[in-house]
């Protein structure tokens, strides 16, 4: 046997199925063709409806570097930044990559380290820009809402409960200044119309990819991720791209090239991801990884609901995923505790779950 394979871990034939499913609330719903053409203004079968315009709203124009001193300067003056604190270094020369407009960038930094910063930075010095961030989740947009407004930029996360005209209207004129979007929302007749307005386009500052490791992973089971090419066909490429991660091997970045349109001359900031306060353990396997008994410690028979240590498990399928929870909900209810102590989370959950 090979000293990587452990004979307590069983075999399995690979499925011919690569199409992943997917799950609501812990239920399987069936993928569903658009009914609409990506990134374009709703015409056949319904009204059609124009892009808003704002005729008095300047373009953004390439910039400079500014210096480490001036850009502490303008983060102090803004309240972005503590009196006695510094940017770090990948922000200034992220903040002037894209100032200069003349290239991609793709950001790797440990959580932590600031990467939320990057797509307000600019702004400071571009009075008449904006910021379009690509977010996958949408308690992460709300998140990002909720902060920025409190480091007094207007911010706004687009969803189905956050999407009138007036709000439209708003972010063409200009009186939000950082834009969150899941690819879904931003390819929809609704988005369409923002991004059709060539006022909102000179406005642009750049596209942010928040989690951009998602677009390798979830190719099969969110497609909008594999269109955004389309938006930089539209908008133009220009306008710099973002891509930002914790995690982007090349792999993933060659994924961003193909179905994001990030120019394959982008520059790579790589801070890694190296965390001396964390360990990786590889454990074998000596159950069938359907029956989740190699997890059973984590609720052991004798124990209390105050003695459950919080914890976090990651799967990549979801179909293994929600498996999973209903093996947690039953062992629960064997120990006699609330089912309520466990709970699911993935990209196919309606907005009140999450």
């Amino acid at each position: 046997l090979s000293p990587s394979i452990s004979p307590h871990t069983p075999k399995f034939a690979e499925t011919q199925n690569t199409r992943a499913r997917r799950y609501r609330n812990g239920y399987e719903i069936k993928p569903q063709t658009p009914s609409y053409k990506p990134y374009a203004l709703p015409c056949t079968g319904r009204r059609r409806k124009n892009d808003f315009r704002c005729e008095n709203r300047a373009a953004v124009q390439p910039l400079p570097p500014l210096s480490t001193e001036e850009w502490d300067h303008l983060a102090h003056q803004a309240q972005i930044l503590p009196s006695v604190a510094q940017l770090r270094p990948f922000q200034v020369e992220c903040a002037n990559t894209v100032l200069s407009r003349s290239q991609d960038l793709c950001v790797i930094a440990a959580t932590g380290q600031g990467k939320s910063l990057l797509w307000l930075l600019p702004l400071l010095v571009q009075a008449t820009g904006c910021s379009l961030v690509i977010t996958p989740y949408t308690t992460l947009g709300l998140e990002g809402q909720d902060r920025n407004s409190h480091l007094r930029y207007p911010s706004i996360f687009v969803h189905s409960e956050q999407k009138t005209s007036h709000q439209l209207e708003q972010i063409v004129r200009g009186e939000y200044k950082i834009i969150f979007a899941c690819p879904e929302m931003l390819e929809s007749p609704t988005f369409s119309q923002i991004l059709h307005s060539t006022s909102f386009q000179g406005s642009l500052s750049a596209i942010y990819i928040d989690e951009a490791h998602l677009v390798h992973e979830s190719t099969s089971w969110r497609p909008a991720y594999t269109r955004i090419h389309q938006l930089r066909t539209l908008i133009g490429y220009y306008i710099p791209m973002v891509a930002i991660s914790a995690t982007l091997p090349s792999l993933y970045r060659h994924s961003l090239v193909t179905f994001t349109g990030l120019r394959v001359n982008y520059k790579l900031i790589n801070l890694g991801n190296f965390r001396p306060e964390l360990s990786t353990v590889i454990l074998y396997m000596e159950h069938e990884h359907n029956s989740f008994k190699d997890l059973a410690f984590l609720l052991r028979d004798d124990v209390q609901t105050q003695d459950i240590v919080k914890t976090i498990i990651y799967a990549n399928d979801l179909n293994i995923l929600t498996a999973m929870f209903w093996f947690f909900q039953s062992r629960l209810s064997e120990l006699g505790l609330s089912t309520t102590l466990v709970d699911i989370l993935h990209a196919g959950l309606t907005v009140e779950h999450e």
